[in-house]
């Protein structure tokens, strides 16, 4: 642990306050690098998207995968005994905020997802990419581009206006569209931003509906920049719910500035 740089302890775990001043590790020396506490980043970008807790979503040159983040932690920052003795003092399955998880945390200095992760995995077991299939379209007219340049990407607000005072409109839901070989694509993302920028090599899954829609399957989009690097664009996370739109005109000027 870098000891010239501000620290601050979150959950237990001690470490640099600024993300870019902790230090990381590839557990498996494949370019999946992870801090002490659960953060994790790929080709010095940092990768925020959760397919659903444990699972952060990576891009590979042939597609997304899953990334096992506690896996990927407790193999980076325990050591084969370590791991052995905590099998051995805490229960299989252990909750990851029990007492006897957080006093090993306070031994450790590992994120309390690792410690309990390695009581419910065995040593051979315990991997970061696990290869499953981000999500399964059986049943579905779905397609591939491999390696593609889009045009006229542009992005719709879907939902109802925010405020500046609200925190604007930076992570409403907004409708992607581009036009690839004189057909439309889309798919919905939080904010404006681009996933996919003009020079950039996109490939992508899509669904073909009864109706001729081209939908975009978000989670399969992999982008390539002008150098070839892969890289992640676009506001990645997740909205489970819209914002409700007013029902009725506001009924006073406190109401308009809500």
């Amino acid at each position: 642990m870098k000891e010239d740089v501000q620290q601050q302890t979150f959950d237990g775990v001690r470490d640099a306050k600024k993300k870019d001043e902790r230090e990381y590790r590839d557990p498996q020396d494949i370019g999946i690098e992870v801090a002490r506490g659960g953060k994790m980043r790929m080709a010095g970008e940092y990768v925020e998207d959760y397919d659903k807790f444990p699972h952060m979503i990576i891009p590979g040159d042939d597609g997304l995968y899953r990334a096992h983040v506690p896996a990927a932690v407790a193999l980076a920052w325990t050591t084969p005994e370590e791991r052995a003795q905590i099998r051995e003092r805490l229960p299989e399955g252990a909750h990851h905020s029990s007492d006897e998880v957080m006093a090993m945390v306070a031994e450790l200095n590992v994120w309390k997802h690792a410690i309990a992760e390695i009581t419910r995995t065995d040593e051979d077991s315990l991997t970061v990419v696990d290869g499953i299939p981000v999500t399964s379209w059986a049943g579905k007219d779905v397609r591939r581009h491999e390696g593609v340049t889009v045009e006229d990407y542009k992005a719709y607000l879907y939902e109802p206006y925010r405020p500046p005072s609200k925190g604007g409109n930076t992570t409403a839901l907004h409708i992607h569209r581009f036009t690839l070989e004189g057909k439309q694509y889309s798919f919905f993302a939080r904010g404006s931003k681009k996933w996919i920028f003009k020079s950039d090599e996109a490939s992508f899954d899509y669904i073909v509906t009864e109706e001729g829609y081209r939908n975009v399957i978000p989670t399969s989009v992999v982008t390539k920049d002008a150098k070839g690097k892969v890289i992640q664009r676009g506001n990645r996370t997740r909205k489970k719910t819209l914002r409700t739109a007013q029902t009725r005109p506001p009924g006073s000027r406190r109401e308009q500035r809500d």
